[in-house]
């Protein structure tokens, strides 16, 4: 979802929605007894946070790392780390 420049969010519903559909296809297609499946893995976007409440239901779509909204902050923090350490963000962690 790009709802205004620079935004840039997903639906963790969505995620999770592909996940149950992607494995009922693969459980189906391959005539898999579900019983007998011990662990099944899913590779899917990373460096992203989802907000969640109690019942772990989603609060808000999640901020990707397309997403620019805090590039002014970031340029600014960075801009003082290096002027306090001489290295970048990516350096130093």
């Amino acid at each position: 979802y790009y709802p205004k420049p620079g935004w840039a969010e997903q639906d963790a519903e969505d995620w999770w929605n592909s996940v149950i559909k992607t494995t009922q296809t693969i459980i189906q297609g391959y005539n898999l007894d579900p019983n007998e499946v011990a662990a099944l893995s899913f590779d899917c976007q990373g460096n992203c946070t989802v907000p969640i409440d109690r019942e772990g239901n989603p609060l808000m779509r999640a901020i990707n790392w397309l997403d620019t909204r805090a590039s002014i902050i970031t340029h600014k923090f960075t801009k003082g780390i290096i002027k306090i350490s001489g290295y970048g963000l990516r350096t130093l962690l």
